[in-house]
């Protein structure tokens, strides 16, 4: 081993370390209660590592992937696939994807070069470090495999999660390599989506079940039993028996769950990821049958909005504009299990630890890795969670340790904490370790030793009162195996652990003991706890007897439907759903109205059982005097349900419920009920409207008389757009969907879910419309009357021109209506008007005369050549581009010709350097030698002066393009913050134009190690006498180099002591790979502007 660090990082925020002085930014209350630990390097031999686990006999397993970014893809990279990515509903379809666009990538066999592998990982002789490095299992490296990332050790297997597959993998002769391996399950990562959002979140269940989570890459899998469960568009938590059988849904609506972790009450918790566009990460109680909310439309409506057919709606996705990413407000949508906390940016590895390594503070606590790609900003979190009612606060949340780019974290049962060392950045690096975090006295106490032992001898070879001393432990995982242990050995055990349930003077022993009666199926001992004095016990045994399905404790669990307890109430309420008992339904009315929507848990648990036992005749059955919160869960009930009936509830008098009824109809697809909604929205085109709901709402009634279709739909948008009571923006979105109405783009315009249509026939759409149409544009001024006569011009629906030509020479008139007045008249093909229309060439709007341009040259093509000249003349860049856009259209002799002559005015200085960019690229779709001489004098010139033709792209751009390209498809908002959101992975920019020449600025775009701003950057130092330091730059003079290191150390190391050094890196991404060279130039017009003075 190395004797060095082997990591490229800084420590900006850490634990205690002894003998160094710590420095904090604050981001987190920091206080001196954290625990001074011990870190050292236990393996400097990983690479790529995504996640860990440990056998009983301590060795290290760890998942590496090769396949990130070669073979396993980000569709930000792939803009021309992400149409087909969004269309993609199984594991087949995305093959199938990869091998039509093969000729995009050089390498035949890209998608099955590299594998994904697991590694054992042991210290044979207890010193600390690594000794033996064995292959454990590979050749994950099909098409759609990958990435591994998701390991749990059990039954003296290891359980790997690699898309598309959840794998047992065993060593049957103990050689150290997997010689055995099945599918559990396959049809997981339907998608590419977005990197990282994978499979993974191996967890053992109090249950004894297998617990695991993918992400928004979806899943379509057919189950053991032949059971479909199928969501191309969100992540979920899945459970099953360790061999595979059924398997079911825990939750839904989740974005990249990357870990799952049970607390010591047995519930279980995730952090689950942001979407990089103002929101935040959150920590998630998962209560069975939930939905928190997420689908990857709202990613297509923003990070690939350039990129999709939406029919340019313009549409926020309701994750923001409805606040389902938040905590639980007043106006959030009601069918979702809201967030309990705020924490991290990046997470990924989780785990639950009880502590007994560490002070008392960290008893019973979660630590989570937050992994954001550059070193100095990747943490690792701890935090505690409270009972709250029926659901959880979360309470003490603090950074633990701070500077390794981790991805997992795992406590040893030598209680140690090991995190995965990624090796920083966005792709792959080849790099990595594994670092070990230890408390010296904590990891030498009695109860840590004894676990150790423990795992490493075998839970097999103790007694029954050995084992059952063992559910008192400390130590979770300790209770837990001698819980599976007692379980597994069958019958004999169950009258011990009923007596340990119903006596014991420790609490967990006694939760072990009602779960593992769980696993032997003893309803009939669990039956008697109902009546222990403890609500916990009461909740506890409530919730395993739903589980198990245990049909005689029907009756009884159905009157704690509306206990006392909010947690009682609210495991009966799921228990008596589970038992199908529609005998509770009274009683769940009853807790729905007890609970007047103050807890989304408990009112999540009530509509949950109602979905499964009551009728659809009875959840309709509402009575006059039933409350709003009543009201509200019967309809959620029946949006579980999919009922049409949720169509009911259209005409409720409040508000609120009738958004809810939208939301149902609209973003569950509740087909069947889409006419009603449609039918609806006729109240808002009548002129007596009171209310005016909500713009999301509106666009959701909009959305259903385009996707329903007929011509009454057609009418009915007509109308929408015909009432001036209602917003000019509702009245525009009505003409908008108009307009698509014959050709319906692909994905859905409220939730950016591919949803195809089949076209319609645009004969009886123009019978439809055209009467009321055109007296909508008679009345309409401004933005409303243009995209009227834009979408009476699609249907051809004519004008009397005499109207037309007014509009189109009143220069007071919109932009947006001279032009769309101009390109009826030349759809018209009326060309009596020909010198009116020609007079419009020198308009005194620049945007008038290049849209009369380009349909005067459509009209009359033999003057394209005298009229291209004649706006050469003139002064606004918009001119030159439209000239230049034409003569490319073209690209014959005499195009060439004049692109030649630009061409040696740029050369020659005597051409604006805003438009250079548009001659450079018009100029590459010639072929003629004069043309092409000319370009390679323009690269010539570049190259002389030391720079590359993506200079041009300093000049001319467009701020508000930039700005989407910033927060979108540029991804640089993941790690930026810039006027609004962003993360806080690399430097801020919200005045970044005051602090850099725009030269600088398109160079660390293009090039980001040329100059890494100190802090943010990686670096590994050789010295004379060998010794290997890597860490993070902050300070550098001609004379030393300051390093921070993984141990909180700040090394200054003198420049003569250095033997070799690499260059300093960045984990910023090349956007060069990523952007066109006008995608750029937006960009750079957005960063010459950050300010911080707008």
């Amino acid at each position: 081993m190395r004797a060095s660090l082997a990591i490229a990082c800084v420590l900006m925020l850490a634990p205690a370390v002894r003998g160094v002085e710590e420095s904090t930014t604050g981001a987190i209350p920091v206080d001196d209660s954290r625990p001074i630990l011990t870190i050292e390097v236990f393996s400097d031999n990983v690479q790529n590592a995504t996640a860990i686990c440990f056998d009983d006999q301590g060795r290290l397993y760890v998942c590496e992937t090769y396949r990130w970014r070669k073979g396993v893809e980000d569709n930000r990279d792939f803009p021309y696939w992400i149409m087909d990515d969004l269309a993609s509903n199984s594991t087949e379809d995305r093959s199938r994807l990869y091998k039509k666009w093969k000729d995009k990538f050089n390498d035949p066999q890209y998608f099955t070069r590299y594998s994904d592998r697991v590694v054992r990982l042991e210290d044979t002789d207890g010193d600390g470090n690594v000794d033996t490095h064995t292959v454990f299992a590979d050749q994950f490296n099909s098409d759609v495999d990958g990435p591994a990332i998701g390991l749990l050790s059990g039954n003296n297997k290891i359980y790997l999660a690699c898309i598309p597959h959840v794998w047992e993998l065993e060593d049957t002769n103990n050689d150290g390599v997997a010689d055995k391996r099945q599918s559990l399950q396959d049809g997981f990562g339907v998608k590419n989506s977005l990197s990282g959002h994978d499979l993974h979140g191996l967890v053992w269940g109090p249950d004894g079940k297998l617990y695991f989570s993918v992400g928004d890459r979806g899943y379509n899998c057919t189950t053991k039993e032949g059971r479909v469960l199928s969501d191309p568009n969100s992540g979920a938590v899945f459970r099953c028996n360790p061999d595979g059988t059924g398997m079911e849904i825990f939750c839904y609506g989740l974005r990249n769950p990357q870990e799952i972790a049970f607390n010591e009450y047995g519930d279980l918790f995730t952090v689950d990821n942001n979407c990089d566009q103002g929101d935040s990460a959150r920590v998630c109680y998962l209560l069975e049958g939930g939905n928190t909310g997420w689908h990857l439309g709202a990613q297509a409506l923003t990070t690939y909005k350039p990129f999709i057919d939406d029919g340019q709606m313009e549409q926020v996705p309701h994750w923001l504009s409805e606040g389902v990413w938040k905590l639980r407000h007043e106006d959030q949508p009601a069918h979702i299990l809201p967030p309990i906390a705020h924490l991290t940016n990046g997470p990924s590895g989780l785990v639950f630890n009880s502590g007994t390594s560490l002070p008392d503070r960290y008893k019973n606590h979660f630590l989570v890795c937050d992994y954001k790609g550059a070193p100095n900003l990747c943490f690792l979190y701890s935090f505690g969670v409270r009972q709250s009612g029926a659901g959880y606060a979360i309470h003490d949340e603090h950074l633990f340790h701070g500077g390794i780019p981790n991805t997992d974290v795992e406590v040893g049962y030598d209680g140690k904490i090991y995190v995965a060392d990624f090796g920083g950045g966005w792709v792959r690096s080849d790099a990595g370790n594994i670092y070990a975090m230890y408390d010296k006295e904590g990891i030498a106490r009695p109860t840590v030793i004894q676990t150790q032992k423990l795992f490493a001898n075998g839970f097999n070879s103790l007694n029954q009162a050995e084992l059952l001393r063992l559910l008192s432990h400390d130590d979770i995982r300790v209770r837990q195996r001698a819980q599976f242990t007692l379980a597994g050995e069958g019958a004999d055990n169950i009258d011990a652990l009923a007596a340990i349930a119903s006596k014991s003077d420790n609490m967990f022993a006694r939760f072990h003991a009602i779960w593992g009666l769980g696993q032997l199926r003893a309803g009939a001992q669990l039956i008697g706890l109902l009546k222990d004095p403890s609500h916990e016990i009461k909740a506890q045994a409530i919730r395993t007897l739903g589980n198990i399905g245990h049909v005689p404790a029907t009756q009884i669990i159905r009157k704690f439907v509306e206990h006392e307890n909010p947690r009682v109430r609210t495991f009966a309420a799921i228990a008596v759903g589970k038992l199908r008992d529609a005998e509770a339904v009274p009683n769940l009315v009853n807790l729905l109205e007890q609970n007047d929507n103050q807890d989304a848990f408990e009112r999540h648990a009530a509509v949950f059982a109602l979905s499964l036992v009551a009728t659809e005749q009875q959840l309709i059955d509402t009575a006059a005097s039933e409350s709003a919160a009543v009201r509200l869960g019967r309809l959620l009930a029946l949006r579980r349900q999919r009922s049409p009936r949720v169509a009911d509830f259209l005409q409720d008098a409040d508000s609120f419920i009738f958004e809810e009824a939208v939301r149902a109809i609209n973003d569950d697809r509740i087909e069947q009920a889409r006419a009603k909604l449609a039918e609806y929205s006729e109240r808002f085109a009548s002129a007596s409207v009171s209310k005016i709901p909500d713009e999301q709402i509106f666009r959701r009634l909009i959305n259903a008389n385009f996707r329903v279709g007929t011509a009454e739909c057609a009418k009915r948008l007509v109308a929408l757009a015909a009432n001036d009571r209602l917003p000019t923006e509702y009245r525009l979105l009505s003409l908008k969907a108009l307009g698509h109405f014959d050709h319906p783009p692909a994905i859905d315009a409220t939730l950016g879910i591919y949803m195809p249509l089949p076209s319609r026939d645009s004969a009886w759409i123009r019978d439809a419309i055209s009467a009321d149409l055109t007296k909508v544009f008679e009345f309409a001024t401004g933005v409303l009357a243009a995209e009227a006569v834009q979408a009476m011009s699609h249907y051809g629906i004519r004008m009397d021109n005499r109207s037309l030509i007014a509009r189109m020479r009143d220069g007071r008139q919109p932009v947006e209506v001279r032009l769309a007045a101009l390109n009826q008249l030349i759809a018209d093909r009326d060309f009596s008007q020909k010198l009116l229309i020609r007079s419009l060439l020198e308009d005194e709007d620049p945007i008038v005369r290049n849209g009369a341009c380009r349909a005067y040259v459509n009209a009359f093509p033999n003057e394209i050549i005298t009229t291209i000249q004649s706006m050469l003349t003139k002064f606004d860049d918009l001119d030159f581009r439209t000239a230049y856009d034409l003569l490319a259209n073209r690209a014959d002799d005499d195009s060439a010709a004049i692109v030649t002559a630009e061409l040696d005015k740029m050369l020659a200085g005597n051409l604006f350097r805003t438009v250079h960019l548009d001659l450079y690229l018009a100029a590459q779709k010639f072929a003629q030698p004069s043309v092409r001489a000319k370009l390679a004098a323009v690269e010539k010139q570049f190259q002389d002066d030391g720079r590359t033709v993506h200079a041009l792209a300093l000049s001319g751009g467009d701020v508000d393009k930039g700005r989407a390209v910033f927060q979108n498809q540029g991804i640089c908002m993941k790690c930026h913050k810039a006027e609004r959101g962003g993360g806080d992975a690399g430097p801020e920019l919200t005045y970044i134009a005051r602090l850099r020449q725009p030269y600088e600025l398109l160079d660390s775009v293009l090039n980001p190690n040329n100059v890494v701003v100190p802090g943010f950057g990686s670096i590994s130092v050789v010295l004379n006498n060998g010794r290997v330091i890597e860490g993070t730059p902050v300070a550098e003079s001609d004379t030393s180099v300051t390093i921070k290191t993984p141990f909180g150390e700040t090394i200054t190391i003198k420049t003569d002591s250095i033997d070799e050094r690499s260059e300093v890196r960045s984990p910023m991404p090349k956007q060069a790979d990523n952007l066109s060279l006008l995608e750029i130039r937006d960009l750079m017009a957005y960063l010459q502007q950050l300010t911080a003075r707008q």
